[in-house]
């Protein structure tokens, strides 16, 4: 059996502590196969940025640091984007994974009286995903199950209302915090 290849992209930090990760500019060059894969490590630090994985782009891994979760952050409502894509963090593609990340969506907390104030943290569209030891943080609608297969494991929500929707078919395993 043939090893995937792997092309690797770092995520940095200015000393301002604007964090950039680069899969945005350099990934339109990656062109998928079902030997290569992109692995995109990511060092703690918030960054802040709208990441859209599209449907072509097969094989990506978001892995942020273990010992120093890296934040990625946006501030996005329906109002501006519409409910499906104010996420921080959208994924069209298949055979995604992530681990070790917090993606928070950043918008002000809703009052309950304007149109269009949901803010997703994460979209995800694509089938065969698996997202582990991460967290989702916002006010209101926080996960977009949207469509596919998905498998979530040690994950923890933070939000107000509405916390997961969408037609999506998944598999959550959630640890017991320790008490």
């Amino acid at each position: 059996m043939k090893m995937l290849d792997t092309l690797y992209f770092r995520g940095f930090c200015e000393v301002s502590r604007v964090c950039h990760i680069h899969p945005c500019q350099l990934m339109p060059d990656y062109r998928p196969s079902l030997t290569k894969s992109v692995i995109v490590y990511i060092g703690g630090g918030e960054y802040n940025e709208k990441i859209t994985i599209l449907q072509n782009k097969l094989f990506v891994i978001f892995y942020g640091s273990p010992t120093n979760m890296p934040t990625l952050t946006f501030v996005g409502t329906a109002q501006k984007y519409g409910t499906v894509n104010s996420a921080t963090v959208i994924v069209e593609s298949d055979y995604f994974v992530a681990a070790n990340l917090i993606i928070k969506n950043s918008s002000s907390k809703p009052n309950g009286k304007r149109v269009g104030e949901q803010a997703l943290a994460l979209r995800v569209s694509g089938n065969k995903l698996a997202l582990f030891n991460y967290r989702l943080i916002g006010f209101q609608d926080k996960l977009c199950d949207d469509r596919g297969n998905h498998f979530f494991k040690d994950f923890f929500i933070e939000d107000t209302v509405d916390f997961i929707f969408g037609s999506g078919k998944s598999l959550c395993l959630v640890m017991p915090p320790n008490l």
